[in-house]
């Protein structure tokens, strides 16, 4: 065995370049992959059915004058339209803000007017409760003088008589 894997292998091996096996491998999958991955893009590629059809609604929206192309145009824009309505909901929208907004005002002043009358009515009662306070805290305050005299002198005659 050793005698034929030295008489007929080892000479081939030593034939065999590497580079040369290599260059082969990559050259054949680089062929195999290219032909597997072209059959996916013949399957994109659209019927010719469906290629007449559209042909054929292409020359049915065919204008014969300009007039009729303009017709076309405005009928088919569907960004036209969009637009138109955009700016309809704008106006709308802007209106009823300003009707919002007319609203709100009239209902602010209403309940300012209303909180000015209450305090006008108000004022008298809050002067007439503040001198009602005042004069209370004047006749608490004489009183407080009054009782802090009198221990004062209760404190200088038990000092005078504890002196004696």
């Amino acid at each position: 065995m050793n005698n034929l894997l030295n008489q007929y292998v080892k000479p081939w091996l030593a034939k065999l370049q590497i580079k040369r096996a290599v260059a082969i491998v990559l050259a054949s999958f680089f062929i195999l992959t290219s032909t597997a991955c072209s059959s996916q893009e013949v399957a994109k590629t659209p019927n010719t059915k469906a290629m007449v059809d559209r042909a054929e609604r292409n020359l049915q929206k065919r204008a014969d004058n300009p007039q009729e192309l303009v017709d076309n145009i405005q009928n088919r824009n569907p960004l036209g339209n969009k637009a138109r309505e955009t700016v309809k909901n704008t106006k709308n929208a802007a209106q009823d803000t300003a009707q919002d907004l007319a609203q709100g005002a009239k209902y602010g002043s209403r309940n300012l007017k209303e909180n000015l009358s209450d305090a006008a009515k108000a004022t008298p009662d809050v002067v007439g409760q503040a001198a009602k306070t005042a004069r209370s805290a004047d006749q608490d305050a004489k009183q407080a003088a009054k009782a802090f005299g009198q221990g004062a002198k209760n404190v200088v005659e038990r000092t005078a008589e504890a002196a004696s």
